[in-house]
């Protein structure tokens, strides 16, 4: 018996693959390639939903944030002196040139302590004799300073009393105006020159305040209050002459 030739893996299904294999390739290659176009740099992605505000976030920079001024502190410490060399200015009357000394506050622990004395008129307990009856040495007390302030803190202002010298413990050094003499603001005047109350211009010191008076203030002599300012010592040094005074009256 004659034998057929053996027949080729896949017969007619595996010679229809191939065609289609080939067709297929065919159509690809004959579509175009894409084209791509770059994008503006501010053109937002197609098809993404648009990006959430910005929150700005300052970055730190290492420095030191300036501090909130309020304006009230803006304002100078020690306001600018006029200039009274030549005249005063307009509405100010010029009483004419004076000396210039300072006051301060009588301090016990200036004064020597070898001297004391016990429940003095007006006051209980020990205290440096100098510091409260001291008028000519240097430094003065508070007879002469008008008030002093204590070892432990507390305000004494001398009073005369039937002819006694007596002093009186206060919360604050007061002038004869009845005010807390105040650095910066008091002047110890002859009321016989410039009335208690007036405003001041002073050449070299700025605007003060006559509120108290003095046993050796006279004529034309205005005696600045420094407070603690200055050591008793040192107030020694401030007298000045022929300042010009300024006033406006009450």
């Amino acid at each position: 018996m004659k034998q057929q030739p053996p027949k080729a893996p896949g017969g007619a299904g595996h010679v229809t693959l191939l065609t289609g294999l080939a067709v297929a390739f065919a159509i690809v290659a004959l579509v175009p390639p894409p084209t791509f176009r770059a994008a503006r740099a501010d053109a937002a992605p197609r098809d993404q939903p648009a990006p959430p505000p910005e929150r700005f976030v300052p970055m730190p920079t290492g420095g030191v944030q300036a501090p909130v001024v309020h304006p009230a502190d803006e304002a100078p410490v020690n306001p600018p002196i006029p200039d009274l060399s030549n005249a005063c200015p307009a509405g100010w009357t010029d009483l004419g040139r004076f000396k210039l000394t300072a006051y301060v506050l009588a301090i016990e622990s200036e004064f020597d302590p070898e001297r004391s004395i016990t429940n003095p008129c007006g006051l209980s307990g020990s205290y440096r004799t100098d510091f409260l009856f001291s008028t000519k040495a240097n430094p003065g007390g508070v007879m002469m300073q008008g008030s002093g302030r204590t070892l432990d803190g507390r305000i004494v202002h001398y009073v005369e009393r039937d002819g006694r010298h007596c002093f009186e413990e206060l919360s604050c050094a007061r002038t004869a105006s009845q005010t807390c003499a105040e650095a910066g603001r008091t002047v110890a005047v002859d009321r016989r020159m410039i009335p208690l109350g007036a405003d001041l211009l002073i050449e070299g010191v700025g605007a003060r305040v006559a509120e108290d008076t003095g046993g050796r203030v006279s004529g034309r002599h205005i005696d600045v209050y420094r407070g603690d300012e200055l050591t008793l010592a040192a107030a020694q040094l401030e007298t000045r002459f022929g300042k010009r005074v300024c006033v406006r009256r009450p």
